[in-house]
């Protein structure tokens, strides 16, 4: 393998980098020891009459750029000072780079797993011999391979290629560290031999990747995210209850604190080319023209510097460092500062009756009895939350104890340079101590700077971070931590001057709040109450709709968000409930706090005076000059938007996004199993069938907090589906710790979970847990609202699914003009004779289903006959006469029918929309902030239906809609009009396929609807319009046994009489 130097020439005549790469280093030649002819391709066009070899040569060689080294060779002279400096630092790059080149020859990848492979890569770094000259420096490489190790043993590098680049990355900062501590031996072969083998298994891994593909993978990998404006939620308990996110900030702690670092890839890092044809090797800086590369670090007792060189980057390449998310131009701040109307309680937006049912408390009986019960899960409701009663406490005054200003911060790619950036000869600073300093004293150093720019307008959206380490410099009292900034700051300077152009900014985070009491402020103090405008979930969710009606058409990221739900305890006498507050126009300085993945303060509910509000407090002592900040615990379902979101706290546990993401697929293993859109709907037919309430139903709604708050007025059959909903979550709550464990530890490549893991699991299900009962509240909340405008009390709405009386089937499958037999004769008339018709029309009527005594039976007799004929019947490309005698056979094994409610269409009250709602920069587009749009919600004939089908997704704006697409087949049986061609249709294909898939669907799931890729044969138009709702699929989950095997083992065994063309 080669060694010394890496280096490129520019092409001056087609603009093009000639660069020195691999290729030439097999035979451990240096790199500009080669033969130029190999980049000189032959032309003559331009070159006035010489060749391209000689005419690029004499340029190259007449710009004092490129030197002759030997008869085909040269040198750069950006890199060497004549001749002889070449000839040394050849001779002795070559004896270093020896043992290098025969261990590189012994390894051969087996492709078992890059796992394996990127073990192989390790270990041949950790068997080199290499002669280490100091005993620390040995130490120090040892404990850096084991972190390695042990990262790659817990699964920390997916085994994809970007895995392979991060581990390639970490063993790059094990040379770079050998490199400052002198040993340029010892991190030159660390370098080459990681350079050699990861750039080797990349190329294998392109090469698998090519072989393994599928034309399904290449689609899927295609495809872009379609997601438009999220739901976006930020609630107390929303995601993760207060006391259990303590526990995982107490766990996070605990994980090494290396692997926080590197907790979060960004887009833009993995987005360059790969652009590492590096090398390092040790030399003398010498000419301007030398690079530095990572830090330079100087050397307190002499001027010798530790210098690691470099190829220069094109503008479109960027170094693959694992840093963390990184801000990006789309996701900054804009420059405009948001004002709002300063409130000092809280502004009920509508329903203000129930509003104020909601924000008061109700306290239980036995409430002291409780409080002193919450450690004892034995007792009956204890593990409910109780009310927390706060005595009136004033808050914190803005400019006094508070201040409200511009506010910055650094995003994960910056603290991990910061990192990096840090002197590593000083061993009494630990990793713990150097993250203090970035977050208490350079972030608060960073605030202070930024105080200028309140009330200016003229607030940057980046701010050179170098001003707030240079005053934490100026302001630090401790010699030793003075000395260490000092030697950061050193170190800055040198990088941002490397060829590297290290960057070091904060970016605007817009208003904060910051501590400007002189004593700072105690654990749990009360700062202030969390104002804004309270909506009732139904006219909150109204307003998103809204919103997306008119960003429906932007690509512009979506707006900030200051709404936050105020969720009742489930521990008062009334139960569990929410609203939400929005502080985006009316609110106070609590509405500017901003988040943190680390946060010195909370939002709470608490009950003061007899009323619900949220209030900040404080976690943990808050020093003077420190932001004040709070989790915010959102949500967000667009990855696109979760990514985009990059948070700024700084803190060293940051996760990377102030946004949680939460996938349609996320969480969703046992509902697809136990509770899909078959299972709701026969919760939901058995609620309708017999709403009568048991004792145990009443005890499974109290035992999940849900009491009078959130059902008063509901009819008893919604009451009755509520039950089913909440038994499903709880026993979702049972089971699911097992399945996310399962994924954390196939994800992690763990050989088995540890408590840690365990833990981590437990968390996350008791977070599902809460955002399900918070799904069915707003749902229980929406449903309500849209019955009391429908029909003025909603107890009195009647069920959304009605049984149909065996006479009402036959008449809807055979007799009406609509029935099932008349689509299904209207298709045929189109391919015979009339005669042959009316002798088919007699014959039906002779087979007519008896309206009198067995009526099931009788029809499923007739529709067996029909079958029978129709399996005689001639095919022909287009009529298919088979595909009719499987549907009619589908439904004569169908057992139970029924039909939805039709409700009354309705608008809401209008809604006014400012551009400000949208985002920033609409109030620029639309007219001003103050030019106002209505807008009215309308809701469908099958809103009602939908919602409560849908009720774990209460963003979506019309859930009716998607009704169709999840009872395709599986609920909804096809038009008899799909197996006849419609005129100007050439054929229509039911081939094999087309009926394994069905039959695969009937057996293996028969809760998933008929949308299968190249599904085109089928179409259910006219039973939707029918209101005709039964299956057999349908009918195996109301009986709790497998689809009919009876009915399945004739679909399988039907032989066809033709065989045509797919």
């Amino acid at each position: 393998m080669f060694s010394g130097r890496h280096s490129h020439f520019s092409d001056t005549v087609t603009g093009k980098k000639l660069s020195f790469t691999s290729e030439h280093a097999d035979n451990g030649i240096e790199p500009m020891d080669c033969d130029m002819s190999h980049y000189f391709q032959e032309k003559s066009d331009g070159n006035h009459g010489v060749s391209a070899h000689d005419f690029k040569r004499q340029k190259l060689e007449s710009t004092g750029k490129m030197i002759k080294a030997g008869p085909d060779s040269y040198y750069s002279k950006s890199m060497y000072r004549d001749k002889e400096h070449y000839d040394s630092k050849h001779k002795q790059s070559s004896k270093v780079s020896a043992r290098v080149n025969e261990a590189i020859a012994r390894v051969s990848f087996r492709g078992e797993s890059i796992e394996k492979d990127m073990s192989l890569i390790l270990q041949c770094v950790k068997d080199l011999k290499i002669p280490f000259k100091k005993e620390v420096a040995s130490a120090r490489c040892r404990v850096e391979l084991t972190k390695v190790e042990e990262k790659l043993g817990r699964g920390f590098y997916s085994g994809t290629s970007n895995g392979v680049r991060a581990f390639k990355s970490e063993l790059f900062d094990v040379a770079r560290k050998l490199f400052r501590l002198k040993e340029f031996d010892a991190g030159n072969d660390i370098f080459t031999m990681t350079f050699c083998l990861s750039k080797q298994l990349l190329h294998e891994l392109k090469n698998r990747d090519v072989i393994d593909s599928s034309p399904f993978r290449r689609k899927f990998e295609g495809l872009k995210s379609t997601s438009s404006l999220s739901s976006r939620k930020r609630g107390i308990g929303n995601v993760i209850r207060e006391q259990v996110i303590g526990k995982r900030r107490k766990v996070h702690d605990e994980i090494s604190e290396d692997e926080s670092e590197y907790n979060y890839l960004s887009k833009s890092e993995t987005s360059g080319t790969d652009g590492e044809d590096d090398y390092l090797s040790q030399g003398d800086k010498d000419d301007d023209s030398v690079i530095s590369e990572s830090e330079v670090e100087s050397d307190s007792e002499g001027e010798r510097k530790v210098v690691i060189e470099r190829e220069r980057f094109s503008d479109d390449e960027t170094e693959n460092r694992f840093w963390g998310a990184r801000m990006t131009k789309a996701s900054m701040v804009p420059p405009e500062t948001r004002k709002y109307e300063l409130i000092e309680e809280y502004v009920v937006v509508a329903d203000t009756d129930e509003v104020e049912k909601r924000m008061s408390v109700n306290l239980p009986k036995d409430y002291d009895k409780m409080m002193q019960a919450q450690e004892d899960k034995g007792i009956e409701y204890s593990h409910l939350e109780m009310p927390e009663l706060r005595e009136f406490k004033p808050r914190k005054h803005v400019s006094e104890e508070v201040i409200e200003q511009e506010v910055y911060g650094i995003d994960p790619y910056t603290h991990n340079l910061l990192l990096d950036s840090m002197p590593t000869h000083r061993l009494d600073f630990s990793d713990s101590m150097k993250h203090q300093l970035i977050e208490d004293d350079i972030l608060k150093a960073l605030n202070q700077e930024a105080r200028q720019f309140t009330g200016s307008g003229k607030a940057p959206t980046k701010y050179p971070l170098e001003n707030a380490v240079q005053r934490a410099l100026e302001e630090c009292k401790d010699p030793a931590k003075k000395s260490f900034i000092a030697a950061l700051m050193k170190n800055i300077k040198i990088r941002k001057d490397s060829h590297m152009k290290d960057t070091y900014f904060a970016y605007r985070k817009g208003l904060g709040v910051v501590c400007n009491h002189a004593s700072g402020f105690d654990k749990d103090e009360f700062i202030v109450e969390f104002f804004g405008e309270v909506y009732p979930a139904w006219r909150w969710f109204e307003k998103q709709d809204a919103i997306r009606f008119f960003q429906k058409k932007d690509k512009e990221p979506a707006p900030e968000f200051y709404n936050i739900f105020l969720e009742r305890p489930k521990g008062d006498a009334s139960g569990y409930d929410l609203v939400v507050v929005d502080a985006m126009h009316k609110a106070n300085y609590a509405s500017r706090i901003c988040h943190s993945c680390r946060p010195n303060c909370e939002a709470r509910v608490t009950a003061v005076n007899g009323r619900y509000q949220i209030g900040v407090y404080t976690l943990r002592p808050v020093e003077y000059g420190e932001e004040l900040t709070f989790d915010y615990n959102s949500i967000t379902e667009s990855k696109e938007e979760h990514e985009k979101s990059i948070c700024l706290c700084g803190s060293h546990i940051c996760r990377g996004s102030y946004l949680n993401f939460a996938g349609p697929e996320t969480f969703q293993e046992i509902m697809k199993e136990g509770h899909s859109v078959l299972h709701r709907y026969d919760l939901l037919l058995r609620a309708c069938i017999d709403d009568s309430l048991m004792p145990g139903d009443w005890d499974v709604l109290k035992q999940a907090g849900l009491g009078s708050c959130l059902l008063d007025g509901l009819p008893e059959w919604t009451i009755k589906y509520a039950v089913g909903v909440v038994r499903f979550i709880n026993e979702e709550k049972k089971f699911l710790p097992r399945e996310i464990l399962k994924n954390i530890v196939n994800e992690r490549k763990l050989e088995r979970a540890g408590e840690s893991e365990a833990l981590e699991a437990e968390i996350q299900a008791d977070g599902v847990f809460n955002t399900r009962l918070q799904n069915l509240a707003i749902t229980l909340d929406k449903v309500r609202y849209a019955f009391k405008r429908i029909y003025g009390n909603p107890s009195l709405a009647p069920p959304p699914l009605r049984m149909l009386k065996p006479a009402d089937v036959v008449g809807l499958i055979w007799k009406h003009d609509n029935s099932v037999v008349a689509d299904l004769l209207a298709g045929v008339s189109q391919f015979i004779s009339k005669e042959d018709l009316q002798e088919f029309k007699c014959r039906l009527r002779e087979h007519e289903p008896s309206q009198e005594g067995n009526i099931e039976k009788s029809l499923q007799q007739s529709l067996l006959w029909l079958r029978d004929e129709l399996c005689k019947a001639p095919l022909s490309s287009v009529c298919r006469h088979d595909g009719a005698a499987d549907l009619i056979h589908m439904y004569a094994y169908t057992k139970l029918f029924f039909t939805p409610q039709a409700y009354p269409t309705f608008d809401s009250p209008p809604l006014t929309i400012s551009p400000l709602d949208l985002g920033p920069k609409y109030a620029h587009k639309l007219g001003g902030a103050s030019s106002l749009m209505e807008w009215k919600k309308t809701y469908g004939k099958d809103y009602i239906l939908g919602q409560l089908i849908f009720w774990n997704k209460p963003n979506v704006d019309d859930p009716g809609a998607g009704l169709l697409k999840a009872s395709k087949g599986c609920l909804i049986l096809p038009d008899p009009m799909s197996c006849y061609a419609k005129p100007g249709h050439q054929h229509l294909v039911y081939g094999s396929m087309d009926r394994l898939q069905m039959l695969r669907r009937m057996e293996h799931k028969p809760s998933r609807s008929w949308t299968w890729k190249g599904q085109l044969f089928w179409e259910f138009n006219k039973n939707i319009n029918r209101q005709l709702f039964g299956s057999p699929m349908m009918d195996s989950i109301h009986q709790g046994t497998v689809v009919s095997q009876e009915m399945v083992d004739w679909l399988k065994k039907r032989t066809r009489t033709i065989q045509l063309p797919l």
